[in-house]
């Protein structure tokens, strides 16, 4: 039995009005590119992102609600003025949140089943929200630490 509760909405507007319902609840959304007919978003790395993603759905919070939103076609997310971009700043699809937080990951981070699984943990403390940030002689370490994944910056000398 699931402990979150799953909600699918396409567009910014009905993503708004979801969002609302759920204002007392931690909230988790992934942004994805529209489905065809046959189940298929036109961006493939959201096609690549989608099942890492709910392979670690088990590792959300209790009384959760995560959100699949479809953003739109591509042409409407090629638009630098889409609702998306303008009033949530998303950079790009997919994107995995933890909502009116900073913690996500965006395009090839969502393909990191641990990262995926640090910002599902109730534990998460450390994020990685502001990697493109980060100089380029910066790295991240991560290891195995006692009940979970330990991160820590390390700049290179």
């Amino acid at each position: 039995m699931a402990n979150y509760e799953e909600v699918k909405v396409q567009g910014y507007d009905e993503f708004m009005q979801t969002v609302k319902c759920f204002e007392d609840k931690e909230v988790f959304v992934l942004f994805s590119g529209n489905k065809t007919e046959e189940g298929i978003s036109w961006c493939p790395d959201c096609v690549k992102a989608e099942p890492v993603i709910r392979a670690e759905l088990k590792h959300l919070p209790e009384g959760s609600i995560f959100i699949y939103c479809q953003v739109g076609e591509r042409a409407y997310w090629k638009d630098p003025n889409n609702e998306f971009k303008k009033n949530l700043k998303l950079t790009g699809v997919p994107t995995l949140l933890k909502y009116n937080t900073h913690e996500k990951l965006v395009e090839d981070q969502c393909l990191k089943q641990d990262l995926v699984q640090m910002l599902f943990s109730e534990e998460s403390i450390f994020w990685w929200s502001r990697a493109a940030e980060v100089k380029p002689e910066t790295h991240w370490l991560m290891s195995e630490a006692e009940g979970g994944i330990k991160c820590t910056i390390k700049s290179k000398i």
